[in-house]
């Protein structure tokens, strides 16, 4: 494990900060998530994955485990939004992913959240921090502290995972 400076610490829980970890976690860094919300759990709606996706997910050794929750739509369809009649058909299916390697699929954000979660914490490297709330952050020269309501928490790096309405205002910089 590589731990001269400290984990690397990664603002938010979601299914970008969860990513982020478990890929750092693969090259060997320990990895801290810190996350606002009282409990790590999943939230949200429906959304959708393109091929693109699915190599990353294939090199976490995630790509059956999110599979297995997705549906597969024959197309993506766009309509006139006043008279509802088709502008644009895209087939999803076998041709696009012959040519892509990977599928286009519909899976619920829940369902993807539990499968990153069920994987971080399955990692010893990765430790996930409920019910701390990052303020800001302040540069150390050769790690960082993360700046939060239980005070500072040392790292190797910062991460910044959070949605851009739930972060704080770091455009003054470090502080």
């Amino acid at each position: 494990m590589r731990t001269k400076d400290g984990p690397i610490l990664i603002v938010g829980g979601g299914l970008g900060g969860l990513t982020a970890a478990l890929a750092l976690a693969h090259k060997g860094w320990r990895v801290q998530v810190l996350e606002q919300a009282p409990e790590i759990e999943p939230i949200g709606y429906g959304i959708q994955l393109g091929p693109n996706v699915f190599s990353m997910l294939e090199r976490l050794g995630l790509m059956d485990a999110v599979l297995a929750h997705c549906h597969f739509p024959g197309a993506c369809v766009w309509r006139d939004a006043e008279d509802g009649t088709e502008i644009e058909r895209v087939p999803t299916g076998e041709e696009l992913r012959r040519r892509f390697k990977y599928p286009y699929v519909v899976i619920h954000r829940v369902d993807l959240h539990r499968v990153l979660l069920d994987a971080c914490g399955s990692m010893p490297s990765i430790a996930l921090q409920p019910s701390t709330t990052v303020l800001g952050f302040q540069d150390q020269g050769d790690g960082v502290a993360a700046l939060s309501d239980r005070g500072p928490i040392a790292g190797a790096a910062l991460v910044g995972a959070r949605r851009a309405n739930q972060a704080p205002d770091l455009s003054a910089g470090p502080r």
